[in-house]
Parts: structure tokens; C-alpha cells; sequence
């Protein structure tokens, strides 16, 4: 399916993940400008232990016990319309914020989440330029 959606797009999709992301972590992509700041929010929710069905409410706390661990980093590809200034995860279970790693690769950047930051629910922000 996403080698049909590659090919109507024209070649490479502005967000690609391959395999690095597991089945059930669900992955959302905004874009905002607050007081002329602009940001990338890349959101992620581990559901890997869920047995959540199409149409069910996602609990609002983190359920308990804790879905199961991430096994491996994920790592996925973004463009992104101005480079970026800062780079960090958040998330409710953690306190403050997380550096990401970013390579920059031709105006294309690869990014590594580090799989400890992706408990349950996290937010990868990138604060541009």
C-alpha cells in the first residue's frame, strides 16, 4: 500500500518510517505557529499492548499495568520546510524534555527516537528556523 501511495505522490512521502515503527504505534504529523514560532509535532502512542478495537475510547491515563517496552530505537524520515533550530521529545512519562537524534541529509532529515522515550504517549517537536 505505501509503494501505491509513493508512486501517486510522485517518489519519496515527506514522512517515512519503513519498519522501524512497530504495528500499533500509532504516529500523527502537525504542523503550528504560535506567536511566530513554527513547529513539527511528530505524535506517537505506543499501543503495542492494547488490545483496543475500532471504535473504542483511548484511556486517558496510562494503563496499568504498562503496555509492553519498545524492543528497538525507532527511526523514521521527515522533510521539513525550514531547518531545524531544536530537536526534544516529551512526554507525561517523563519529566521535562529529550534531545532527539537528527542527521540532516540533503534537506531531509533522519530522526531516532531512543525507544526509552516511548513509553506509552510522546510528542517529538521540532522548533524551525
Amino acid at each position: 500500500m505505501v509503494d501505491l501511495v509513493r508512486k501517486a505522490y510522485g517518489g519519496q512521502l515527506a514522512f517515512e518510517a519503513q519498519d522501524s515503527i512497530p504495528k500499533k504505534v500509532f504516529v500523527t504529523v502537525y504542523r503550528q505557529q504560535i506567536d511566530s514560532k513554527d513547529q513539527v509535532m511528530i505524535n506517537l502512542l505506543n499501543a503495542t499492548g492494547s488490545n483496543l478495537k475500532r471504535g473504542d475510547v483511548v484511556p486517558e491515563t496510562n494503563p496499568q499495568p504498562h503496555w509492553p517496552a519498545l524492543e528497538k530505537d525507532i527511526e523514521f524520515e521527515i522533510d521539513l520546510p525550514k531547518s531545524i533550530k531544536e530537536a526534544y521529545i516529551v512526554s507525561p512519562d517523563f519529566e521535562g524534555r529529550r534531545p532527539v537524534k537528527v542527521t540532516n541529509i540533503s534537506n531531509r532529515y533522519k530522526v531516532t527516537v531512543d525507544s526509552k522515550d516511548l513509553t506509552w504517549y510522546s510528542i517529538v517537536y521540532f522548533d524551525l528556523q
